[in-house]
């Protein structure tokens, strides 16, 4: 299968995007195919335009763009700069460049191609950068038609027991195992650009000091152990039948877990929370930038603390194994920061009041509907 992993590559939307650039617009005037073409600004100045795309270690890429220049000047100096990148967009090697010297374009299309080196083993990103070089009184240039073409990339799906010793990257989406009997171990950094589906029981990450990356939504079928520093910037579900344990996890979009859940290092949710498992734990703090809910008859014991939104809780907040009260702060107050909030509190014939406080220190008591 060949992935052209460049975005819009031939303008036919009409628009730059997913490129970004300076000194560039769109063209309907002169194309290669299709309708539309880029085109640098002639003439002084140095003008760039690029596009980063997700790769994996050792692949290699054909890449291909069509060149062409509008007027009847000289048309100025361009290069073609591929270079790979790592999960912080640092450089971590050159895969291609192509220098087109001044003078060498006409009005007529020229296809420039080129093979790249392979993605060494810290990349998970490639730039391609176009760039004009200032020339003065130099013809405008288009560009049409632009590809980086990946053999067997995309979507990847290992069935059965896997595990990778090393770090493991997908550009498209991933299935790891096929039923809650397989394990799934990854001992180093993982990144995926789609989403993830894991069969079997799951470790992320072998230390503290692995980044795993997950940009699609994450379902888990098994349990899952977090070993390493965890970003889902989806939704993540995890279906597993005992303790899912993290060290240290982020997520961005709804967070649910259907049976128990236990924190030993940091986790903030900034999705909607839910804890449907009996017995949830937090060693240590947790924030819940929305809301966090805590469904059937499950306790919460906390040795840590939970910060956030709103906490819906049907079972148990305590600081012991088997709580005795409801709720349970130890060395502490509850507060509630907002402006005329309070307690809802149920009376014996089950009519709901709001306990909160006005300007002047008194408990005012409202009912709820």
């Amino acid at each position: 299968m060949i992935d052209n992993r460049i975005v819009n590559g031939g303008f036919e939307t009409g628009t730059i995007s997913p490129f970004s650039g300076l000194g560039v617009s769109i063209r309907n005037t002169m194309s290669h195919s299709g309708n539309f073409s880029i085109g640098f600004t002639g003439g002084s100045g140095t003008f760039s335009f690029s596009q980063l795309v997700n790769v994996t270690p050792g692949e290699t890429f054909e890449f291909l763009a069509s060149l062409a220049k509008i007027n009847s000047f000289t048309s100025p100096p361009i290069s073609i700069n591929i270079s790979y990148l790592d999960s912080s967009n640092n450089t971590v090697g050159t895969a291609l460049t192509i220098t087109i010297p001044s003078g060498r374009l006409t009005n007529n299309w020229v296809e420039v191609y080129g093979t790249t080196s392979p993605a060494p083993s810290t990349a998970r990103r490639a730039r391609v950068l176009f760039t004009k070089q200032s020339q003065s009184g130099s013809a405008t240039v288009v560009v049409d038609d632009v590809a980086l073409l990946a053999v067997n990339g995309g979507s990847s799906g290992p069935i059965g027991d896997f595990t990778v010793g090393g770090n493991l990257a997908v550009n498209g989406s991933a299935q790891l195992g096929s039923s809650l009997s397989d394990l799934v171990n990854v001992a180093g950094s993982e990144a995926i650009a789609g989403d993830l589906f894991v069969g079997g029981t799951t470790l992320l990450g072998n230390t503290l000091s692995d980044i795993v990356e997950v940009r699609g939504n994450e379902t888990v079928q098994g349990n899952l152990s977090v070993g390493g520093n965890t970003t889902i910037q989806g939704e993540l579900t995890v279906n597993g039948n005992t303790n899912f344990t993290i060290d240290s996890l982020t997520t961005t979009g709804d967070f649910t877990v259907g049976e128990n859940f236990q924190v030993n290092g940091g986790a903030e949710f900034q999705g909607i929370t839910s804890f449907f498992g009996p017995f949830t734990v937090f060693v240590t703090t947790v924030y819940a930038d929305n809301n966090l809910i805590v469904g059937g008859s499950g306790d919460v014991i906390g040795s840590g603390s939970i910060q956030g939104g709103t906490l819906e809780l049907s079972g148990f907040l305590g600081g012991g194994v088997v709580p005795d009260e409801s709720l349970r702060v130890q060395n502490g107050h509850i507060a509630i920061l907002g402006t005329g909030q309070g307690i809802i509190l149920t009376a014996p014939n089950n009519s709901r009041w709001l306990v909160s406080v006005n300007n002047s220190g008194n408990l005012i008591t409202t009912p709820v509907s």
